[in-house]
């Protein structure tokens, strides 16, 4: 029942949006797996999760980009929590049972958690620069439809400084968990499955 599948990969034109929804269905295949099999770790779907967690970093980067240019106020560019990202959820559960790996420096989990929450910060401020502060209408007015205020030149300017820092802080994500998938590698499965 271990590698059964319950959703099937979906073929899609547009590649971005297949990208997506096969990392979707990867992602709930393991989510899935995790809730049938119980708290024990596996070593492939853990590096499984950290190539996801990959994918959702870059994403979160492009997606952050657009604010350099013209967004449409009808797309979706609401900030999520931190521990509703598919890195925070995997973080905050199965993550933290790897800081009982003896090769595995607590400081690298500590890096993880710290620059992960540096890029969403980093997220939300160019999010509140770039729409603004509503003065008028309810929550549901600034979910649906967010607007986008004209910008000053010190606006953009601080929004192009913030994403300078969040591809910076970005890269040095990215390189942390390289650095844990490196460790996970080395070690046995039994090792990581009896976590």
């Amino acid at each position: 029942m271990r590698n059964h599948r319950f959703l099937n990969v979906f073929h899609v034109k547009h590649g971005g949006l297949a990208v997506l929804l096969y990392c979707f269905n990867q992602l709930s295949t393991i989510m899935i797996n995790y809730i049938i099999i119980g708290t024990k770790m596996n070593k492939d779907e853990t590096l499984k999760s950290l190539e996801l967690a990959e994918i959702e970093i870059n994403r979160l980067v492009e997606k952050a980009k657009l604010f350099q240019g013209n967004v449409k106020a009808d797309d979706k560019f609401l900030p999520i929590e931190l521990r509703e990202s598919k890195l925070g959820e995997w973080f905050y559960s199965d993550g933290q049972k790897l800081k009982a790996l003896s090769n595995n420096p607590l400081e690298c989990m500590s890096n993880i958690e710290q620059l992960h929450e540096d890029l969403h910060k980093r997220y939300e401020e160019m999010y509140t620069i770039y729409f603004g502060e509503e003065e008028s209408g309810g929550l549901l007015s600034k979910i649906f439809k967010p607007r986008q205020k004209v910008l000053t030149d010190s606006e953009r300017k601080l929004i192009d400084e913030e994403y300078a820092s969040m591809q910076k802080t970005a890269t040095e994500l990215s390189g942390e968990i390289a650095r844990l998938v490196r460790r996970l590698v080395a070690v046995s499965e039994e090792k990581i499955n009896s976590l």
